[in-house]
């Protein structure tokens, strides 16, 4: 793993007075991530709501509006239709509350099922929903690709607002609006919405609506962007501009007033939610609201978000460990067989493994996980009784590569393939294996744009002494962290082990010590060379880390702990 310093150049930067203020490190930091003068300080650190872009900015928001307004008056039926990952979920969860809010009475709330249904807007759904006399749908976080079910809806004179962030093919659908910022036809410099976020602008673009009509309206946008901050987190789109504000304002909702579901899961997980961060969110809570629509075992995750009672909330969650901990049984088992796969291809540039034993609900996180231990592009496949290999891709941070690209270069061996450029599904026959591995090392086995694969970047080496309570205050006003603006990483060199600890046989808890100064440090899920160098790592060894500065809450003490990146021998001698 190759580890490459992140460019600051304070000299270039106009902090206009700052520079006395803040500690030079926290100006470093801030100089990488492109904020560079005291406005961009202050947009970056204190954003404020009454800096949101209108929802009139997006294209179709005002014709959407429209319509809704019409259902609303008339209390039509009006369905929902979410994607069934977390921001699909937290963008169903918080329409449907919103729209409640709103007066609508008449609301169906809906879902397709992970693995039996598959991911879109389906004309099977519309059809049902019509049964049950539906006559608007509201999508969101999908619907931009799916032709044939608008074509449904339109003959069955069901009205389709479609909000959705994902990119649209060659033809867009025949909706009744479409509010997409990705749609291609859409000026309103809100790309960085999830699908969620776009859901969101959908209610405050309502809200703009009904009051120049007159009306009053009891919505209050502050409600629900508890939903919006998890599906922002989770669907990795950037935190910058009304992201960065909307999850500040959301995690300060789950922090003080989280619902029954939410409350319940943090106790359960030992989260402290007064302390709940952007970090914790996304790596602790969210990935056991995630494996309840990837095994498909009757629990989902809207059922989380919507329970109303802490009693119901209590049965609910005990079902939902439960099942999480067959999540990482079934996860653990395939990542153990991807790896020795991995072998074959990685010096190729990219890991492809798949297999009958895989469970199709894990291989997004098997991928995530191969991706974050060697540093390449990863796909990962489930190989169904049909022969069909049905998979997913992830890309490592920092490979500026689009997957799509990739996939693109192997397409003639796929049935299907689309996604994000870091994160993509795809389908191909169990035959063409072999074909589409050969694509893929032709389009991986060189380097990209100069920069090695498999790669860390950090932000700024330090002393030991320096990584204390004082920075870490710091640090905190840099929050929340996610992507487009990663918490800071730091590299140390020559430090010593004083404590070697190997934990459940793949985590490393060490205590490491410079000059006067030590401090706990924590390296998690190893596998392969990283693994095989923490089993060889003895006390007065010397190491050097890159880490990440962090609280550890336990029985009620707080303490300043590291979580390791990456670590290595040292070239240095003892400090």
């Amino acid at each position: 793993m190759n580890w490459r310093g992140r460019v600051s150049d304070l000299n270039e930067a106009q902090f206009d007075g700052f520079e006395t203020e803040w500690p030079e490190i926290i100006l470093s930091i801030l100089a990488a991530r492109g904020v560079t003068n005291s406005e961009a300080v202050k947009n970056t650190l204190e954003p404020s709501l009454k800096d949101l872009r209108h929802p009139y900015d997006l294209a179709d928001m005002e014709r959407a509006c429209e319509r809704l307004a019409l259902a609303l008056s008339n209390q039509e039926t009006i369905a929902v239709y979410g994607d069934f990952d977390l921001d699909g979920t937290s963008g169903l969860a918080l329409l449907v509350s919103g729209l409640r809010d709103f007066g609508f009475q008449n609301i169906i709330p809906y879902q397709p099922k992970r693995l039996s249904e598959g991911y879109g807007f389906h004309a099977h759904a519309v059809d049902a929903l019509k049964q049950q006399g539906v006559s608007l749908i509201v999508t969101v976080d999908v619907g931009i690709t799916d032709v044939k079910a608008c074509q449904r809806a339109n003959e069955m004179g069901v009205d389709v607002i479609i909000t959705d962030h994902h990119l649209p093919k060659q033809h867009l659908p025949e909706a009744y609006a479409i509010v997409n910022p990705n749609s291609g036809q859409c000026t309103s410099k809100l790309q960085h919405l999830c699908g969620a976020g776009v859901g969101y602008y959908l209610l405050l673009g309502l809200r703009v609506h009904l009051q120049s009509l007159g009306e009053k309206v009891a919505f209050d946008p502050k409600s629900v962007l508890d939903f919006f901050a998890i599906g922002t987190v989770t669907d990795m789109v950037p935190l910058v501009d009304e992201n960065r504000v909307l999850v500040q304002h959301g995690l300060h909702r789950l922090r003080t007033k989280p619902r029954p579901g939410f409350a319940t899961l943090m106790k359960k997980l030992g989260v402290v939610s007064k302390n709940l961060t952007a970090k914790e969110l996304a790596i602790r809570v969210a990935p056991k609201l995630n494996a309840l629509s990837r095994l498909e075992e009757g629990l989902t995750p809207y059922m989380v978000y919507s329970v109303e009672t802490v009693e119901e909330a209590e049965a609910l969650i005990d079902k939902v460990v439960q099942q999480n901990d067959r999540r990482v049984h079934l996860q653990r088992l395939a990542e153990e067989m991807a790896e020795f796969d991995a072998e074959e291809t990685v010096s190729s540039g990219y890991v492809f493994s798949a297999s009958e034993d895989y469970h199709q609900g894990v291989v997004g996180l098997v991928a995530t996980k191969m991706t974050q231990k060697f540093g390449v592009p990863s796909f990962i496949g489930a190989i169904k009784d049909g022969g069909q290999v049905v998979g997913s891709a992830r890309r490592p941070d920092g490979l500026e590569l689009s997957l799509l690209d990739g996939l693109e270069a192997a397409k003639d061996h796929l049935v299907k393939f689309g996604g994000h450029a870091a994160a993509s599904g795809f389908e191909m026959d169990v035959e063409q294996v072999e074909g589409f591995k050969q694509a893929l090392a032709g389009f991986y086995g060189k380097p990209v744009d100069g920069r090695p694969v498999g790669s860390i970047d950090y932000d700024v080496a330090i002393d030991l002494s320096v990584a204390d309570s004082y920075l870490m205050k710091w640090i905190e006003r840099l929050q929340p962290f996610g992507a487009g603006f990663e918490s800071p990483v730091f590299r140390f060199d020559g430090l010593k082990l004083t404590s070697v600890k190997l934990l459940k046989e793949i985590h490393l808890k060490v205590q490491v010590a410079q000059g006067g100064a030590r401090l706990d440090a924590l390296w998690f899920s190893l596998g392969g060379e990283q693994l095989e160098l923490a089993q060889g790592l003895s006390i007065g060894d010397h190491v050097d880390a890159l880490g990440e500065l962090g609280w550890n809450e336990f029985a009620g003490r707080r303490s300043l702990q590291l979580t390791l990146l990456d670590l290595r021998r040292s070239t240095r001698g003892p400090s």
